[in-house]
Formats: C-alpha cells, structure tokens, sequence
C-alpha cells in the first residue's frame, strides 16, 4: 500500500504528487502440503528422523512448531525448528504416536497444524489369562479338541499361540497356530498330559510365560496303591499293640504301587477326616475324650488317578495312669544265707475310670542296705529276684517300682527286710567256697593265686583307674558253663556285673574298669567279688581294693 499527496495553495496552484509512505502488509499464511504416511505396528522404539515436504511462503519461511505425541490432535509451541525433519525421542511405551508440524514464515504467519507422520509402536506382551481346567483320570485316548480364553493385545494384536501338548508340566514348543483352539493327538501311553500355550502379536512380542490351560489325566488300567502304617517307629510293641503314656504319636507311614501316591486319609486322632498330603512321618493327636483305653488308628492312600488302596489298622493302647502296689507289706525275714530270693504279690495297673490299664511290664528292683534305696539293682519282668547275695553283715532291703507296658512309672516300695548275720566258721575248720553259706576266710582276699588255691583274684590290687590301671579279673571253674561276676561296695550295693562263658581248665579273665553300672565312676574303698553259676550258686569270693 502507497500513501501519496500534493500540496495545493491558496491561490490553487498545485504541486506534483509524491509518494510519502510504502505500507506492506501479509496476512497470507504459509503454505504446508504433505501427503501423511502411516507406518505399519513395529516393536522398533528409536524411529529416526523423519522429512516432510518444506512450506512455501511469499514472504520467507521461519520455520516449524512440531508436536510429537499419542494425540491425533496434538499441538505445540514449545518445540520450534527452522529444519523440516524431525528425530524423535527413543520411545518406552507402546501406542500409536503422530508427529503434526505447523509452518511459521519470517512475519509470524502460521498455518495450519497438519499431520505429516502416524507410528504405530509396540512393545507390551500380549495378554493370556485362563483358568487352568484339571480332568480326571479316563481311559478316553482321543480328547476333543479344546479352546481355551483368547489372548488380549493392546497395541499389534494377537496374531496366534506356540502350542505344547505333553507330559512335561513344563513344556515348551515351537509349533504355532493362529487359533485358540486345540485338537490332540490320541494317546497310547498312560501318564498326564499338558496343553500349554504361549501368545504372541504381529510384530513378534510374546506372552510373559507358558500357561498351561489343560491337564489331561489317561491311563487304561485303574492301579491302587499299597502301604503300610507303624506306630512311634515300633517302641512299645507288644503282641500287636503300641503302648504309649503320651497323646501324640507318630504315625510311621509307607506307601507304593504303579502309579504315584499323593494322599492319605487318617483316621483316629483329632481335627481329622480329609485327605491330607502324605508325609512318611506324620503327627497325630489321639481321640482322648473316651478316656484311656484301646484305640485304633487307620490310614489308606490314594494316587494320582484316585484310586484308593486297603484301610490299614494300628491299635494303640492309651495309659496315663502309673502302677502302684496297694497297701504293700514289708516282709521281715532273719538269716544267716548269704544269698536270698524272693517273691511278692503283682502291682495293679488300672485306669483312671477303674477300667484295666496296659498292664505291668516290668518292675525296678533295688537290693541293698538303704532303707530308702532306688538305685536300680536290676530289672525283672515277673514277680520273684533271686539276684540277692549279701556280702556283708547287716539288714537288706528289697525293693520294687513297677512299670507298665506305656512307661507309666509307679512308686517304690519295700517289699523285704532281711537281716543278715555272718557267723564265724569253727575253730579248726576251712570254708568251702562251693558252698554259699560259708564266710570269706583270709585266703579268699589274697592278691592273686600264688598257690593258695583260690579260684578267683584280681591284679593289681589295689589299683587306680585314674592312674590308667584296669581291674583284671581272673576265676577259675571245675566245669564250662555260663557265670556272673558281680562287684559289691561293703553296703551291699551292686556296683558292676559281667556275664560270660568259663572254661575249666584255664584261667577266665574279664577287665573291670572301675565304672558302675550306670557308667560312673566307683569310689575309692574295699570291692567284693562274687562268681556265680547260671543257678545263682556262689563259686568263688574276693576281695579288690580301688584306691584312685
């Protein structure tokens, strides 16, 4: 545009015209034609750059505003660039991205936002979810075709699935097919069959795992399985039955057969009545509700194709309750044997509702010169001792603690008193060692043989077992056969006792190391040695010293 002017008087006289202002205006925006390109899905997340088609303008080009984005409508100003073509950023997540660019010329005209590029990016698994569907065992080989859930697939979409159909529970395969159904092939072995799947999309992402849609249980013959059941690992077993004291036992279980075992089913104890996984040891609480008595306990299995196996049986007798002797009374005897025996009336073992207990199985035996003795003598499961020698004057107690056949242990209690006198032999006179109730005699105590007849001695004596001596025992015997050596204290006590085959005609030797029959060492004092023949008669006496 011009502004011109002339000047004109007052008398009219006129000047020339001149233009005194070149106005230029330009509302015409630039002009932007791109042909838009669409790129197919791909998995590609650094595109690179990309060229369009440069604006034209009359009156020069500045540039371009550029939007890079998920938006088909997107725009922006904060991204200007004098160049047409663009890199865009390394993408991360998947979608469809549009590149739009609007032309600027050099007076800020601008045109209109176009779209010159779309992109189509991917990079997310395709999604399977399905519930898996575990069949019972059949003897049907050719299954039907099964169709599990279809894959999901935000960006590319699913394209089909790599399909395994085996016995692996983790099988993989390189077989594709394009569909979410699956016919297999008939079967002709026995065993569990997989059919897992793995989805994947057009540009190749793959689902995150194998899953496994279908398991397909096929066997053509229906085997049980066998086992067996045991109880607190065989302790306590008497003529088929288990005694405890305890209600918790341990169910010792084993199980097989063709096909595998994975199930038991217990019955007998607390909180039961399921199928439980099998466990070769189990812990189970008994049903004591009815008290104490017999119980029975019972198991069977199953395997993988339900069959059940027999119901074995264990019977398990529950006794709390301890044996007691009722009302026992002491015998009182007086005596010059140097051995004694003896027989008393059985304890009673009932339970706490008057009904029968397990019953006794044996009873602790103490014989010695404590009135209130339980260091335990030994052992006898009826009710008579004869293991009693008396090797010294004084009073002797018997006494008994009964235990029954689950472990209940009863009181202790005197059931003799004997009195033992030692006579002096006759003036003039020799003992005779074959005869128990002859007294020792200086002989009988002499340190070795050394030709005084004596049948048996011990060397060294005295000796120390903490200086590292042992105690050998040697005895002699007119005829072979089974002997007791037995060791007392001068109370009467039984400290050691060894069984063992003699010979005549030689001399025996057994080695006493100075420990008591619970492993403790002895203490330092005079030791009486008794040889006995398998009927309890005294052979032979002596004496040893320990003197540590």
């Amino acid at each position: 545009y011009y502004l011109r002017a002339r000047a004109v008087d007052n008398a009219g006289n006129t000047s020339n015209w001149t233009t005194v202002l070149t106005y230029k205006f330009d509302n015409t925006a630039p002009v932007l034609t791109h042909t838009a390109e669409t790129e197919g899905w791909t998995n590609v997340a650094d595109r690179g750059a990309y060229t369009w088609t440069p604006a034209g303008s009359s009156h020069g080009l500045a540039g371009y505003n550029v939007y890079w984005g998920t938006d088909s409508s997107g725009t922006s100003t904060t991204t200007f660039q004098a160049d047409n073509s663009y890199d865009p950023p390394t993408l991360t997540s998947s979608g469809v991205y549009y590149l739009c660019v609007q032309a600027k010329d050099e007076i800020g005209n601008v045109s209109e936002w176009i779209t010159v590029l779309t992109y189509k990016f991917d990079n997310a698994a395709p999604v399977l979810t399905h519930t898996a569907i575990t069949e019972g065992w059949t003897n049907v080989a050719d299954r039907d075709a099964y169709t599990w859930t279809a894959a999901t697939d935000s960006g590319s979409g699913v394209a089909g699935y790599y399909v395994y159909w085996g016995t692996n529970s983790n099988g993989t395969s390189t077989t594709f097919q394009a569909g979410n159904s699956y016919d297999p092939p008939a079967l002709t072995s026995f065993g569990k069959y997989y059919l897992r799947v793995l989805a994947k999309d057009n540009i190749g992402n793959v689902s995150s795992v194998w899953t496994t849609v279908l398991e397909y249980r096929y066997t053509t013959e229906y085997f049980s399985p066998e086992g067996s059941l045991q109880i607190n690992g065989g302790a306590n077993y008497i003529d088929g039955v288990t005694y405890t004291s305890s209600d918790e036992i341990i169910l010792n279980l084993s199980w097989g057969g063709v096909v595998p075992v994975i199930e038991m089913w217990i019955t007998g104890g607390q909180n039961y009545n399921r199928w439980l996984p099998i466990a070769a040891d189990h812990l189970l609480t008994l049903m004591t509700i009815t008290g104490e008595g017999l119980k029975t306990v019972t198991v069977k299995y199953r395997n993988e194709i339900e069959r059940e196996s027999p119901v074995y049986s264990a019977s398990v007798f529950y006794d709390v309750t301890k044996p007691n002797f009722i009302n026992p009374k002491s015998v009182s005897a007086k005596s010059e044997s140097v051995t004694a025996s003896f027989s008393w009336s059985p304890a009673e073992d009932n339970a706490a509702n008057g009904s029968a207990g397990s019953g006794v199985d044996f009873y602790n035996v103490y014989w010695g010169t404590n009135r209130y003795g339980e260091s335990i003598s030994g052992t006898t499961s009826n009710t008579r001792y004869t293991e009693m020698p008396c090797p010294a004057t004084g009073v002797y107690y018997l006494r008994a603690q009964p235990v029954d056949k689950a472990g209940n242990i009863g009181e202790w209690a005197t059931l003799l008193t004997y009195d033992y006198t030692y006579t002096e032999p006759k003036p003039g006179t020799q003992p005779n060692d074959n005869d128990p109730s002859q007294p020792e005699t200086p002989a009988d105590y002499q340190t070795g043989n050394g030709g005084t007849n004596e049948t048996i001695w011990s060397f060294p004596n005295p000796f120390s077992p903490a200086g590292g001596d042992q105690a050998r025992i040697v005895y002699t015997v007119e005829e072979d056969g089974p002997v007791k050596v037995f060791i007392y204290n001068l109370r009467g006590v039984k400290v050691w006792q060894q069984e063992n085959t003699a010979y005549a005609g030689r001399e025996n030797q057994i080695i006493w190391d100075g420990s008591d029959l619970r492993g403790r060492s002895a203490a330092n004092g005079t030791y009486i040695m008794l040889l006995l023949d398998e009927n309890k008669k005294v052979l032979a006496k002596g004496r040893l010293l320990l003197l540590d």
